[in-house]
């Protein structure tokens, strides 16, 4: 017969007596981290360990890494297994594309902030000290984003941003941000280009 004081749960027995939960060690969670960085990948696993290096060396150090490989057929799971930051977090799921990847990050994600970087894309060192200083500067803003400069293996002298690209960029309102390091778009951006 079973006591009643004890229960199964798959598998494993546990007291329901309060003087035996308190003999048992609790696991205990890592802190929180301020920044979740999700990095979707299919197939990217020679740009992979860069994209990662250049989240795991950012200024601002409270994040965690997510990477979702999305279903990869190259070395994309040889690359995730040869990473060594504890930070780093990774997950395979099969091929949905890079929308499904990165709410598969999200599932994930226990930042208080969410950063997304694409596994062929490289930060800027200050990037996510930048942009969380923004973030807690004016806590009404709810999205960051910042220029790009374009890079590629065979044309290493690409200097174009995508401020530069995206000729509508300047017909956004905006103003200095707060703490003066960029600009905040006022009003409803999509709405303001919606007529283009």
């Amino acid at each position: 017969m079973t006591d009643p004081a004890q229960v199964p749960i798959l598998g494993t027995m546990i007291s329901t007596e309060t003087r035996e939960r308190r003999r048992t060690p609790r696991l205990a969670l890592p802190p929180r981290p301020r920044v979740s960085v999700i990095i979707p990948c299919y197939n990217y696993g020679r740009f992979l360990a860069e994209a990662v290096a250049s989240a795991a060396s950012q200024t601002f150090g409270d994040i965690e890494i997510i990477i979702v490989d999305d279903g990869s057929t190259d070395n994309t799971p040889q690359v995730i297994d040869s990473l060594d930051d504890p930070r780093i977090r990774a997950r395979r799921v099969p091929n949905g594309g890079v929308s499904a990847a990165r709410n598969a990050g999200l599932d994930m994600a226990r930042g208080e902030f969410i950063a997304f970087l694409d596994a062929d894309d490289r930060w800027h060192p200050d990037k996510l000290k930048r942009q969380v200083a923004l973030m807690e500067a004016e806590p009404d803003v709810a999205l960051v984003f910042s220029d790009l400069r374009r890079f590629s293996e065979e044309d290493p002298s690409l200097s174009e941003t995508q401020f530069a690209l995206v000729q509508e960029f300047p017909l956004l309102p905006t103003r200095p941000a707060k703490g003066g390091d960029g600009f905040v778009i006022e009003g409803d951006a999509f709405l303001t280009l919606a007529p283009l």
